[in-house]
């Protein structure tokens, strides 16, 4: 079985994207392959006050959304269909 080849974890990170802005995290930790374990890459660990400001960001956009369940339905079913 061929295996894909992965570009150098150093270049790879996920950073926090909180209320439509990238952040840093308070620090970063490693992300293994768990089959082979290999770092593929690295993530930024959120605060408590980070994790805090995405959940209210998330809230103040749920409430904010206008479309009612069957407008999000065919959004959601053309973007399928494309």
């Amino acid at each position: 079985m061929a295996t894909a080849s992965v570009p150098d974890a150093a270049l790879r990170r996920a950073r926090l994207l909180i209320d439509g802005e990238w952040i840093d995290g308070v620090d970063t930790f490693a992300v293994t392959d768990k089959f082979s374990g290999e770092v593929i890459g690295h993530a930024d660990r959120a605060s408590r006050e980070q994790v805090t400001a995405a959940v209210a960001a998330a809230d103040a956009s749920f409430r904010s959304n206008r479309l009612d369940g069957y407008d999000r339905f065919s959004i959601l079913r053309r973007a399928g269909e494309l």
